[in-house]
């Protein structure tokens, strides 16, 4: 956050070390815990590798475009942190505390309607006070566009928890290397 309201240089570079991080663990989900090591790739993992670069690119210049504006570039950075973390995290609680049906047991198990509706009203009332809080105007509009990135950030959270069941990987977090596959998986 302090990067976000510094912006510039140190910025571009945090966002940009962020995104290359970002395209080793996705080149380590697709292609194995070495993927250099199974370097020259086939047919697939040549295309599982260029729709990681298209993935962290696309984060990257996200990042920058957001930013880059001197007057509004902070609020909207902060707004989508406000968005994306409030449907994380109360989608989590709220589906804890409520239960309810699954919303893709065989994708992720724990994740609930409840939860998922839970963190998208979150993410809604987050997303208002942030734009009220930065002397942003529309906020019908605002809520409109909170609402659509935290539908988005709950699809990006199932697809992830997809690719960790394609790749039968248990844990695709940290860094560098930890990408722990299910025993009986002979793959990286």
């Amino acid at each position: 956050m302090a990067l976000a309201y510094i912006g510039g240089w140190l910025f571009a570079a945090f966002w940009t070390i962020a995104a290359a991080i970002v395209l080793v663990e996705w080149l380590m989900l697709t292609i194995g815990r070495n993927p250099l090591a199974a370097f020259p790739w086939n047919g697939s993992q040549w295309l599982w590798a260029l729709l990681g670069v298209a993935y962290a690119g696309a984060m990257l210049a996200a990042t920058w475009v957001l930013r880059a504006d001197p007057g509004l570039g902070f609020v909207a950075m902060m707004f989508v942190f406000a968005v994306v973390w409030g449907s994380d995290i109360l989608a989590y609680f709220v589906g804890r505390a409520i239960g309810g049906p699954k919303l893709m047991p065989s994708v992720s198990p724990g994740k609930t309607w409840s939860g998922a509706v839970g963190g998208t009203l979150a993410s809604v009332v987050f997303g208002v006070l942030v734009a009220q809080f930065g002397g942003l105007g529309q906020l019908g509009a605002v809520g409109a566009i909170a609402l659509l990135l935290s539908v988005i950030s709950q699809a990006g959270d199932l697809i992830e928890s997809a690719l960790k069941r394609r790749f039968h990987v248990k844990d695709s977090s940290g860094f560098p290397g930890v990408c722990l596959r299910r025993a009986g998986d002979d793959a990286g």
